[in-house]
């Protein structure tokens, strides 16, 4: 072989292995310019209202900046949610603190507490075909929640436990079903389940669309006081590698809590836009507006009736350790 050949071999090789390079790095998905991808978890209910919001008008990918990439991903319910930040698929989620207690316990410390986003805000409604007219009404009913686990599941049994009534799974008369909010509109509106205890909007929707009665008010469910609805979590992975990531999202969650109280209509006409989009049903204004009354937008967390949650799970083994409170919340990040 002369040498003229063999350099054109040599070139010829090293054209084929920078093409071989660069269909690897296209084929691997390698990107010199990858921005950090945050996922955050959340659900179509008005007592995530700053996560609808604030992910639907770009106030929280403006206040991350250019260098981070938002991946949304809406649940029903808590333990659908959980499921994923155990499956480390999850850096943020809003949510509700029984599940929050129950991944913390499983994960021992995988998640913590970082901020609170909604108190109250769970309706106890019952069909008027049923003719419920008391608390003690409820045994041999059928009752929904929007999945087992979830806060409004614990609520619901707390409440019936210190009403001296028990769930059939342990033994008692009442019957607890889980089904989607959207879903449990329709059974109650077919006479397929006597009451349903749920988040707002839905409340406020199916006392607009369905002959229902209110049980008990939201703001009368946790011993007449206020409860927390809606707490945001965030990895103890995450955490540790984004603490800068996490304090613009707490103070952009603070700006978008304190804007909504200022300037509701403009929110919540965004807010029924974007659940449109997310779940097929639109509220109306009558009843966002009936909604709100329901709700208390707080980005501080309650540490007492997180407490209460944490004794309830404990005593009832739907826990096996006891949480503790100091472990659980991180305070550093709520303004």
């Amino acid at each position: 072989m002369t040498f003229l050949s063999k350099n054109r071999t040599g070139l010829l090789l090293v054209f084929l292995a920078t093409a071989l390079l660069a269909l690897c790095i296209s084929g691997c998905g390698y990107d010199r310019s990858s921005k950090l991808k945050v996922r955050v978890g959340y659900f179509p209910n008005i007592t995530h209202i700053q996560a609808v919001v604030g992910l639907s008008d770009g106030a929280f990918e403006n206040s991350l900046g250019k260098n981070v990439q938002i991946e949304k991903k809406i649940f029903n319910a808590g333990p659908a949610e959980i499921e994923a930040f155990m499956s480390g698929k999850l850096d943020i989620g809003y949510i509700g603190p029984v599940p929050a207690i129950n991944c913390f316990s499983k994960t021992k410390g995988g998640i913590k507490i970082i901020g609170g986003a909604c108190n109250n805000g769970a309706l106890l409604l019952t069909t008027v075909s049923s003719r419920i007219k008391s608390v003690s009404d409820l045994s041999g009913k059928k009752i929904a929640v929007p999945q087992f686990g979830n806060t409004q599941d614990i609520i619901l049994r707390r409440f019936l436990k210190q009403n001296n009534l028990k769930t059939s799974d342990r033994g008692g008369t009442v019957k607890v079903i889980q089904s989607e909010n959207a879903n449990i509109l329709t059974l109650l509106e077919r006479g397929h389940i006597d009451a349903a205890l749920v988040p707002e909007p839905w409340g406020s929707m199916i006392e607009n669309r369905v002959k229902v009665n209110r049980l008990i008010d939201a703001d009368n469910l946790f011993d007449g006081n206020k409860y927390s609805t809606t707490v945001i979590i965030a990895s103890k992975k995450f955490m540790q590698e984004h603490p800068e990531i996490l304090k613009k999202w707490m103070t952009t969650h603070e700006e978008i809590t304190q804007s909504i109280k200022r300037d509701s209509p403009r929110y919540l006409e965004l807010f029924m836009s974007e659940i449109k989009k997310l779940t097929g049903r639109s509220p109306v204004k009558k009843e966002i507006d009936s909604a709100m009354k329901n709700v208390d937008l707080d980005s501080d967390i309650s540490a007492v009736s997180i407490q209460n949650y944490i004794d309830y799970m404990y005593g009832t083994k739907v826990i096996s350790d006891k949480v503790s409170l100091d472990e659980l919340l991180d305070k550093d990040y709520v303004n």
